[in-house]
């Protein structure tokens, strides 16, 4: 699972929305997954819409931001926007879509004038809005949030074929891991209400930073060493806000998998196990202060077993919206 990421298609009216596309773009970045729209496209001597559909066929999924324009019409008499909607469609491609829910509040230059186009644009929110559940926003700010976090449900509740390194294959058990999370993320199916707003407290907590101990990983047999024995090395001592811890096990959180990797804060933890070394690991006393610490907070709810594993995480509803104000650009 870790080693697929997916292709994610932005499709909107460009000029009224560049601020907002760019965001989204960023937030769908900073999740580990790959943005592609208009934006990246080189010079072509193909048709504009044929080439666009050629980049439509190689994304998982389909995010789509409609505001108060219309778009430019193709030949169809359609807007190129609803025209790689419909096509989107038509090959099966999950779609996200995301409103803006009130025009009314739009700068005038931001919302069509002219009667027909107007009308255009009102049949094309009806028609994305049928069937489908759709998210509004009003503050640009809150969008690539939401995006962010809607993309990674839709990744954990209906995986894509996505991408993955030419010398690296899909084994079974990456397979088991993937229908185990469709059944976990059920419950994830609708999608999120409107976030309310919360006091700023709330998020400069996150900013606090935690004192933490891990005991070092040791190199395996070259040497005789191995973790454990009367030669391991020294415990040892580091600080990291809670920001950066949520940061590291966000996908874990959002998927609410059974058991947290959270020894992934310690730092060097991936160039340990690339060096030959032995995994790094957290004291029990720094896991038990680290989840004092997310509970304390309302983030999140779970236990540590008997071998000092983080288990059966909850991400509480305090826990998501702290999420999106990490995923949204300041």
């Amino acid at each position: 699972m870790d080693n697929k990421i997916y292709q994610v298609f932005i499709s909107s009216t460009f000029k009224d929305l560049v601020d907002e596309r760019r965001s989204v773009a960023e937030a769908i970045s900073k999740s580990g997954q790959i943005p592609a729209g208009m934006e990246y496209f080189p010079a072509s001597s193909q048709q504009q819409f044929q080439y666009i559909k050629r980049i439509i066929d190689r994304c998982d999924y389909y995010v789509l931001l409609i505001a108060g324009m219309y778009g430019s019409l193709s030949t169809s008499g359609l807007s190129f926007t609803e025209e790689e909607y419909r096509y989107a469609v038509s090959k099966g491609i999950p779609v996200l879509a995301f409103l803006h829910g009130d025009l009314r509040a739009m700068p005038s230059a931001k919302v069509e004038t002219d009667p027909e186009r107007f009308q255009l644009l009102s049949d094309f929110r009806d028609q994305v809005s049928e069937n489908r559940i759709v998210d509004f926003w009003t503050d640009a700010r809150e969008l690539p949030g939401k995006v962010a976090i809607a993309v990674t449900q839709e990744i954990n509740v209906n995986p894509g074929r996505g991408w993955v390194r030419g010398d690296t294959q899909i084994s079974p058990e990456v397979v088991h891991e993937l229908a185990s999370l469709r059944n976990e993320n059920s419950r994830l199916k609708s999608a999120l209400s409107q976030i309310e707003s919360r006091p700023d407290t709330a998020t400069s907590s996150i900013d606090r930073t935690l004192q933490l101990e891990y005991e070092p990983g040791t190199l395996l047999n070259s040497i005789g060493l191995n973790y454990g024995s009367n030669n391991a090395l020294p415990k040892r001592q580091f600080s990291i806000s809670i920001k950066s811890i949520l940061e590291k096990i966000n996908t874990e959180l959002i998927a609410q998998r059974p058991t947290i990797t959270i020894d992934k804060i310690i730092p060097g933890y991936d160039h340990g196990i690339s060096s030959g070394k032995t995994k790094h690991r957290l004291t029990r006393e720094s896991k038990e202060k680290l989840m004092f610490s997310l509970k304390a907070m309302n983030i999140v709810d779970g236990t540590i077993d008997h071998n000092g594993d983080i288990k059966n995480i909850i991400l509480l509803e305090e826990g998501r919206k702290i999420l999106l104000d990490i995923f949204s650009p300041q």
